[in-house]
C-alpha cells in the first residue's frame, strides 16, 4: 500500500505536496498509468489507501512554497543569530 511504501521510506522529505502525489502503473499496450493520490487525505482516514502492484512507482513532488518558506525562515533565522552575537547580519 501507498503508506506501507512510505513508511519503508521513512516519512516523507521536507517540502513534499503530499496531497499531489502521484501512482505510475505500467499498462499493457501503453506508456503508463498515472493515478493522483491525496496522502494527506489516507493520513486522515477519508481516503482508502490505494495497493501498490509490482513495478509502481510513487512519486511525491516538491512544494516550491513550502522550500521558499522553509529557506526564508532559515534565512531569518542566521540573521537574528548573527546580528544578536555579533551586531551585524551575514
Amino acid at each position: 500500500s501507498v503508506l506501507e511504501a512510505l513508511a519503508l521510506a521513512e516519512g516523507f522529505v521536507p517540502g513534499s505536496a503530499s496531497d499531489k502525489a502521484k501512482i505510475f502503473r505500467p499498462m499493457p499496450g501503453s506508456e503508463r498509468a498515472e493515478i493522483t493520490v491525496n496522502i494527506k487525505e489516507i493520513y486522515n482516514g477519508k481516503t482508502k489507501d490505494p495497493t501498490l502492484e509490482p513495478q509502481d512507482i510513487l512519486f511525491v513532488p516538491g512544494s516550491y512554497a513550502k522550500k521558499t518558506f522553509r529557506m526564508t525562515l532559515d534565512r531569518a533565522v542566521q540573521i537574528t543569530t548573527g546580528l544578536a552575537i555579533y551586531g551585524r547580519p551575514y
